[in-house]
């Protein structure tokens, strides 16, 4: 929890609305979102958006500073000028792994398809990264406006989120009211002590995440689209008050734009995407996926349940850190070199000071 002073060709069109400045009036009552994210063959998970968005739920949040009535010296953070950043190539391809795996691939359909698979790997570089975050934070600058908002983490310390918006920090001329982790929809008595503070005492209605990526949404819905939406939904605040939550995120899936498209409509959620996320299955032909029903849902013919490839799943990852298995496909990630995840490096003075901020979140919400 902090309170301040004040991740060419193949780029996409972003998704924000014309409008996205002042959102579309919302019906009454909007339907809820029926969608399937982490599913494997077999459908695996079946969450709910509550595109309710005039009366939607909690998440977490704090203060800002340099306002004269304040004292929030206690949750300055001295993050920001430690950042970590991992080096180009910090996490690769092994040639020699990807390059056995097919070979040692004895069915002729499957060691093409394997070769496929390999030539799809996209390594995105710290130096990449860093450029296409840049321009997220330049679209950010378009759709904040003057209103105050909060900037939200995960529901754990030594995330990505954290270390993307601390990078982004120092490129934001109006700084966050307040930046600070979330409970995740562990806790309802945590969600309502942390929404009330930042939506009936700070006034805030408006949101961001940043984030390097967006798979399949899985845990920005769950623990923080769909927790702001319910805390509007069960405690209303005045009338013409809307949440809103802006994703500062570089890449996202289709699969993921498709879940929230009727929010992204009413201006509720505003994504800022800027290149493609394809998933697994987007990279394969439908006779080309449907191969892999023959060894249950594998590339490989000894059956591995945490290799069965999932419906968000996808083939890209980063030098400063490589998805997990719900989010990479996992044949591949055995064939990578893997270097330290930045966030998480214990003897960095980020990782010590993350340690003390987190404590003192809990201190308070928990």
């Amino acid at each position: 929890m902090l309170d301040h002073d004040q991740e060419g060709s193949n780029t996409l069109k972003s998704t924000i609305p014309e409008n996205a400045n002042q959102p579309n009036q919302l019906p009454t009552v909007p339907k809820p979102i029926d969608i399937e994210i982490n599913q494997q063959i077999k459908p695996r998970a079946n969450l709910l958006i509550l595109a309710n968005p005039q009366t939607p739920r909690p998440v977490g949040i704090e203060p800002n500073t340099k306002e004269a009535n304040r004292d929030d010296s206690h949750n300055k953070s001295e993050v920001q000028d430690s950042v970590p950043l991992p080096e180009n190539n910090n996490n690769n391809l092994n040639q020699t792994k990807a390059q056995k795996w097919i070979d040692e691939e004895e069915d002729p359909r499957f060691k093409a398809l394997k070769r496929k698979v390999v030539d799809s790997i996209n390594h995105v570089s710290s130096d990449e990264f860093t450029g296409v975050f840049h321009e997220v934070v330049d679209k950010l600058m378009t759709v904040l406006g003057e209103s105050d908002y909060a900037v939200l983490f995960d529901y754990k310390p030594h995330s990505s989120r954290r270390w993307a918006y601390e990078l982004a920090k120092g490129m934001l001329p109006k700084q966050p009211k307040i930046a600070t982790y979330e409970p995740g929809k562990a806790s309802l008595q945590m969600h309502n002590k942390l929404m009330e503070d930042l939506v009936e005492k700070k006034g805030i209605d408006q949101f961001v995440v940043f984030d390097d990526a967006i798979y399949s949404g899985e845990q920005v819905i769950n623990n923080t689209i769909n927790q702001i939406f319910e805390y509007f939904r069960l405690h209303p605040p005045s009338p013409g008050r809307k949440p809103r939550i802006i994703l500062a995120v570089p890449y996202m899936t289709n699969r993921f734009l498709e879940a929230i498209k009727r929010n992204v409509q009413f201006g509720i959620i505003v994504p800022l995407n800027v290149r493609p996320l394809p998933t697994l299955m987007e990279s394969l032909s439908e006779d080309e996926f449907a191969m892999t029903d023959e060894r249950g849902g594998c590339l490989d013919s000894e059956y591995d349940p945490n290799e069965v490839i999932t419906a968000g799943e996808t083939l890209t990852f980063f030098d400063h850190r490589i998805p997990d298995n719900f989010s990479f496909n996992q044949n591949c990630a055995k064939l990578t070199n893997k270097g330290e995840v930045p966030y998480r490096t214990t003897a960095t003075q980020y990782y010590r000071q993350e340690e003390t901020d987190f404590q003192k979140y809990k201190e308070q919400y928990y």
